[in-house]
């Protein structure tokens, strides 16, 4: 647990050096969007984390539960023992 908190405080030290980075080599200018234009911006943005969030779960669900080794196994025929008889 104590290396997921660091390596996450790590990541937003990293974003906010970039940030910091960005901002004083161009300052903060605001795009020339619409309304409509952040709605779809901040909507799509939304979807795809949930999306990605959404495989990741299922990812681990099926490595968990032993769904992969069934599948895996599914392919194979009957196994020769170990002298290949």
């Amino acid at each position: 647990m104590r290396w997921i908190l660091l390596f996450s405080a790590c990541c937003v030290g990293l974003l906010a050096f970039i940030c910091l980075v960005l901002w004083g080599v161009n300052g903060w200018t605001m795009p020339a969007l619409s309304v409509h234009g952040w709605v779809a911006l901040v909507l799509g943005t939304l979807f795809s984390s949930g999306l990605a969030i959404l495989l990741m779960a299922l990812v681990f669900h099926s490595d968990r539960s032993g769904t992969d080794a069934d599948v895996s196994d599914a392919g194979r025929g009957p196994r020769d023992d170990v002298n290949g008889r």
